[in-house]
């Protein structure tokens, strides 16, 4: 399929694309006054590698791009966007605004951009880069275990700024709730084998949520992700990061 550009010139319209055996680029802008309404982009349905791009800056209410099967470029514009990866390596762009940016399978790369964004990797190991902002980052039991190599990456964390949570099964799960003077501990360990060992014991005690492990140049953070007090379920890896760049205060 050729390359395809559709320009919103006003008014509530939605642009559905699909792209099913060959490299394409879908470029969506808008033009005139802000748009309230929302545009809808289909990156993919099959086994193709789509690019999925937002222009115009006149969107005001975002994008809504949703990636197919294999390897998606999408790319958000200005406003709030939801961004979606679903299969494939794909990588992730949410831009300007408030953007929520989904992996789904595979080892993506997701970027948040300029704004207060919400990030979740979703299954496999993913690179996360919230960018300016206060960005959160989410880890769900069904999609996010503790294998070290299957680890999501978190490249830019800031502690006076982001947050991370943790929940059961999936987004639409119970979340663990806030970090406490109580249920938070930290600790430094030799290797994440032994990491992984003290916050399972510290989870097993039936009152710790959340251990963050300082491992060589990294910091480990593993959570009661189903709040059974049974083992660490999920653990994420703030790169490059000290125990002093996160405490209590970061969980919600």
């Amino acid at each position: 399929m050729p390359d395809q550009t559709y320009q919103n010139t006003g008014g509530s319209q939605t642009a559905n694309y699909q792209s099913s055996s060959t490299t394409t680029t879908f470029t969506y802008s808008s033009t005139g006054a802000p748009q309230s309404s929302t545009a809808a982009n289909y990156a993919s349905s099959g086994t193709s590698s789509s690019t999925v791009t937002t222009s115009g800056g006149s969107i005001s209410s975002g994008i809504i791009s949703t990636g197919g099967a294999d390897q998606d470029t999408l790319t958000g514009g200005t406003g709030a966007d939801t961004i979606v990866g679903n299969g494939g390596a794909d990588s992730l762009v949410g831009g300007v605004g408030d953007d929520r940016v989904s992996g789904g399978q595979g080892a993506d790369t997701l970027v948040g951009g300029v704004g207060s964004d919400t990030l979740s990797g979703g299954a496999d190991a993913d690179r996360l880069q919230g960018g300016a902002g206060r960005d959160q980052f989410q880890f769900w039991s069904a999609t996010t275990g503790t294998a070290q190599a299957q680890l999501d990456r978190i490249v830019d964390w800031t502690g006076n700024d982001d947050f991370l949570r943790f929940g059961t099964g999936d987004e639409s799960g119970p979340s663990l709730g806030a970090g406490t003077a109580v249920n938070y501990r930290e600790f430094t360990a030799a290797s994440y084998a032994d990491a992984l060992t003290q916050a399972n014991a510290q989870i097993a005690g039936g009152v710790v949520d959340y251990v963050a492990v300082r491992v060589g140049a990294d910091v480990f953070v593993f959570a009661d992700s189903q709040n059974n007090n049974g083992q660490a379920d999920t653990a994420v890896v703030l790169a490059g990061k000290t125990l002093n760049d996160i405490g209590s205060g970061n969980f919600v």
